[in-house]
């Protein structure tokens, strides 16, 4: 049986509930059966699914190593490790890159080689770099990333450097692709996308639920209005994302919404530093620990 396909019947027996809402994994933890909580919780199994009477697995287990051994996973997938049990590689890490400045290629070029070396090199993540993509290309390298097999993925990492800006209106955040290059196919206008509609293709694919799923934005968030009449739209319909998928979605700003991001000769300070504390704490802490160090050091 190909490889796909067992992912695909796994997913299908985690998810699968019984009369009461009962998934495998809130049955075995209801059994108190502490070693077959421990290979569903690797396999994947949905930790915070509640069945119909609002019960999760907590709830319906009074095994004391069960509920220990779930508080702690749940703690850990909270903190967005590195490594997660059961996939065969970290991760995988898309780099965009947008910028029609020539002066600030070589800025941005830093940034590429410190997160190519911190996360291919020596984090082993498959590393995908792209280059100066319309709103429209982003939109559907996003909507072909939700439809990849990630199975052998613990992570998915996208690090996006390009403008942006924060309707003040609506508080939400864009970001600016290249300019069109054939107009008749591409809207000149259109050349925004929310980061809702970046996100939301990768919290909806499947092979990714319960695993990191982690943006970086080296953007400005200056205040501007009307910016949603500018954005491109939806190109095709996507399940929204239930609560558990959004739960395991972290995004990093590189600065706070209304003020602007800059760049320096040799690369942005927030890429720039955050590269540098991977490289003095990713042995130790997890992920969102390092960025809160970041913050407190931006701050």
């Amino acid at each position: 049986m190909p490889e796909s396909e067992r992912d695909s019947q796994l997913r299908d027996f985690l998810e699968a509930t019984d009369s009461d809402g009962n998934t495998a994994f809130t049955l075995a933890a209801k059994m108190e059966d502490l070693r077959s909580v421990q290979l569903l919780a690797d396999a994947g199994a949905d930790l915070r699914h509640k069945n119909k009477h609002s019960e999760d697995a907590i709830k319906v287990s009074k095994s004391d190593d069960v509920i220990k051994f779930i508080k702690k996973r749940l703690q850990i997938i909270g903190r967005y490790p590195f490594k997660m049990p059961g996939s065969s590689h970290p991760g995988t890490c898309i780099y965009i890159a947008n910028d029609p400045y020539s002066d600030r290629s070589l800025a941005m070029g830093y940034d590429e080689n410190s997160v190519r070396e911190r996360f291919q090199t020596e984090l082993k993540y498959k590393f995908i770099p792209y280059t100066n993509l319309t709103a429209k290309k982003m939109q559907e390298l996003m909507l072909d990333l939700q439809e990849r097999d990630f199975s052998s993925s613990a992570s998915f990492v996208c690090f996006v450097s390009s403008h942006g800006s924060s309707d003040e209106e609506t508080n939400k955040d864009y970001m600016r692709g290249m300019e069109p290059i054939n107009p008749r196919t591409e809207s000149a206008g259109k050349q925004l996308i929310s980061l809702e509609n970046f996100t939301e293709p990768i919290s909806n694919n499947r092979t990714l639920r319960g695993k990191p799923k982690i943006f970086f934005y080296q953007a400005c968030r200056t205040f501007q209005t009307g910016l949603r009449q500018k954005a491109v739209k939806t190109a095709k319909r996507t399940r929204q994302p239930n609560q558990r998928q959004a739960a395991d979605l972290l995004e990093v700003h590189a600065t706070s919404r209304g003020d602007a991001a800059f760049r320096h000769q040799k690369g942005t300070l927030f890429l720039q530093e955050f590269c540098q504390y991977m490289w003095e704490y990713m042995d130790t802490e997890h992920l969102r620990d390092i960025v809160d160090r970041l913050a407190d050091h931006l701050n």
